[in-house]
């Protein structure tokens, strides 16, 4: 699943050029360490006991993590 939603994030946001040549790829907008990390959080530390997916939103301005959390009633 990790795998999955990187290779997705990664598809889906911008590349920038940077100091490489005309041709090239060109980098992510969000470095892949970065993507890594908030995705890696997201499904390791999701509440299990709530059947919710961790969504993964890609906008053209940010990137969205969505976990639900405990849900507590008082």
């Amino acid at each position: 699943m990790f795998q999955k939603v990187l290779v997705f994030a990664l598809a889906n946001i911008r590349h920038v050029q940077n100091d490489q040549g005309f041709n090239s790829l060109g980098e992510p907008e969000i470095p892949r360490i970065v993507l890594e990390e908030l995705i890696a959080n997201a499904l390791i530390h999701r509440d299990y006991f709530v059947s919710a997916p961790v969504k993964v939103l890609v906008f053209a301005d940010r990137v969205e993590i969505i976990s639900r959390g405990i849900y507590r009633t008082t």
